[in-house]
């Protein structure tokens, strides 16, 4: 059904917003689960900034870079 398989740790972009009344955009994030048709993605840079995690659909990751 989808085109990818998605790994632990696997970088990649994932189609988020950082509120509800913010428009969607491409972050850079980490698969840290899959469960089904749904993972788990880490954000957050390496500057020390707070990472968190977000649950989304599978169909809204893409790979990183290759775009």
């Amino acid at each position: 059904m989808y085109n990818h398989t998605y790994i632990f740790v696997f970088v990649c972009q994932a189609l988020s917003s950082t509120a509800a009344n913010e428009p969607c955009g491409w972050w850079r994030s980490r698969v840290k689960m899959v469960k089904g048709e749904f993972c788990v993605v880490e954000y957050g840079s390496g500057d020390g900034t707070p990472k968190f995690n977000e649950i989304l659909p599978i169909d809204k990751l893409r790979p990183a870079g290759k775009w």
